[in-house]
């Protein structure tokens, strides 16, 4: 059954969404911190952050790996999974977590590539995968008959070819911070301070799992299993509207950064100007682009309303600066209650009600750290 398969890949994602926010712990927290250790002219030190967050990353992948095979179908049914749906999402998990040490070396050293400037080499990492993943997927969904374990292991193994290219490129030539065998075990004592750091993306990104379960339940006491499946769609659609301005908050992490360590901070408020008015200016577009969809995807249009310059640029400029900016509390506790009753009363158009709010709430977080920007020496705690 389609609709049931889909379903169960849906029930999937909140762990997916844990695993990436482990990668994104050391990639948020290591890859400044080193862009940091750059712009003073540290460039030992850099390389020591580098081999420590990659040793991280590993037992990460370990660690993870053990608890998706020992404890991956009760996690799915604690997560929202049917009995009707439970077999699909199993089969897709028992894959995928086969090759989570790829997912999180690719996204954990990415950032990595990024944070030296070689942007070109940052964008290849991930069309690898992707094109590889569109590539594989009819292939071994279709042609092999292998239903959801095919579209997992085109995923695993798409992950697997933008490991193996993120891992040469840091161990090649043309990197200026060199992946080396030494600083691996040498680098993690300079591991802590890099999870401080980016304890603040993995707390939204993980908190983002927490909603998802919640409304996942709600969905399934309330619609049933394709309600869920439906949800798994809009999500995806979602996403569009949020990557641009991930994206721009990526391509301004090294100029912050480095310049930050390099007690440039005009330069650094500079960048985030300059964030904030793309920001502006592209933000408009997603609007008329959720205007102009079909009368069936109309609900979309709230994403238009999001503030996302906190989830996209602004929560994640301060940690730029190596400055902590961890989600308030409050913010995760007020989304999980109003979800709760809006579930109830618009259906699955709760959640997109309660984003703008959340995202607002985001967005005030950091601009303390910002508005202090000057006032704070780039080697403070």
């Amino acid at each position: 059954n389609g609709a049931l398969a889909l379903t169960g890949v849906g029930v999937c994602m909140p762990l997916i969404m844990i695993v990436s926010a482990f990668a994104a712990l050391v990639a948020s927290g290591g890859a400044p911190r080193a862009s940091i250790a750059m712009g003073r002219g540290d460039h030992a030190g850099a390389e020591r952050l580098l081999g420590g967050c990659a040793a991280l990353l590993l037992l990460l992948s370990l660690t993870l790996t053990a608890v998706l095979l020992l404890w991956g179908r009760d996690l799915l049914l604690l997560f929202g999974a049917s009995e009707n749906t439970v077999a699909y999402a199993a089969d897709y998990m028992g894959v995928y977590a086969v090759g989570t040490v790829f997912v999180q070396l690719t996204l954990g050293l990415n950032a990595f590539v990024t944070a030296q400037g070689f942007a070109r080499t940052g964008m290849l990492t991930v069309l690898i995968g992707a094109l590889a993943n569109i590539a594989l997927d009819p292939l071994f969904i279709f042609a092999l008959d292998m239903g959801v374990r095919g579209a997992a292991l085109a995923t695993v193994l798409s992950q697997a070819l933008s490991c193996v290219w993120v891992t040469s490129f840091l161990c090649g030539k043309k990197t200026l911070l060199r992946l080396r065998r030494e600083n691996l075990l040498s680098g993690l004592r300079l591991v802590p301070p890099c999870i401080a750091l980016g304890s603040s993306s993995f707390v939204m990104q993980a908190s983002e799992s927490v909603i998802f379960v919640c409304f996942n339940s709600s969905l399934l006491k309330y619609g049933g299993d394709l309600a869920v499946g439906a949800m798994t769609i809009l999500t995806s659609v979602m996403q569009f509207a949020l990557l641009p301005l991930t994206g721009l908050s990526q391509g301004a992490q090294p100029i912050t950064s480095y310049n930050y360590g390099a007690r440039n901070t005009d330069r650094v408020r500079q960048s985030f100007r300059l964030g904030q008015l793309l920001v502006q200016l592209v933000q408009p577009g997603v609007l008329r682009s959720c205007q102009v969809l079909p009368q069936r995807l109309d609900q979309f249009r709230h994403l238009a309303l999001l503030p996302v310059l906190g989830h996209g640029v602004g929560g994640s400029l301060a940690a730029h600066a190596g400055r902590n900016a961890v989600l308030q509390p409050r913010q995760l506790v007020h989304s999980l209650a109003v979800q709760g009753h809006q579930v109830r009363q618009l259906g699955h158009l709760g959640r997109l009600h309660d984003q703008p709010l959340l995202h607002i709430l985001a967005l005030l977080g950091p601009q303390h750290h910002l508005v202090q920007l000057g006032r704070v020496r780039p080697d403070a705690p």
